[in-house]
């Protein structure tokens, strides 16, 4: 009988080889030397590069990067125009909210002059009934 040799895969990248596949007959271990990793790149990826400061995987294909730029520059466009009618409503929501504090203020200053009045008022009362006493 013939033992089947389990393969180990990991995955090249250095300058020299932005991507490839390795297959090992032993496992690494804990310690997978450079330039092999043991985390394959996303599938969406088509041209893949390992950023060794960052500890993961990117676009290096520069007609990929080309088109990721397109997309990001579509998706911002997007974002943008989704976003006006939200500084539309703040817009509104700003007005509004400076009409109700421009009305409380107006309030506010009625209730104190109706204080006022009938302060002078309960004064004049109080001074008439004062002047009925001494009669």
């Amino acid at each position: 009988m013939t033992e089947e040799t389990k393969t180990y895969i990991y995955y090249r990248s250095d300058n020299q080889v932005p991507f490839a596949i390795d297959r090992e007959e032993q496992p690494f271990g804990d310690y997978i030397p450079w330039p092999f990793v043991a985390e394959a790149p996303d599938p969406s990826i088509q041209s893949p590069k390992y950023d060794w400061n960052k500890r993961e995987w990117y676009e290096y294909k520069p007609d990929a990067q080309g088109q990721l730029i397109n997309q990001l520059s579509a998706d911002v466009k997007d974002v943008k125009t989704d976003t006006e009618p939200i500084k539309e409503d703040k817009t509104t929501i700003d007005q509004t909210l400076t009409s109700l504090q421009t009305g409380q203020t107006t309030i506010g200053q009625q209730v104190g002059n109706v204080v006022d009045m009938m302060s002078q008022m309960m004064a004049a009362m109080t001074t008439g009934d004062a002047g009925k006493e001494a009669e």
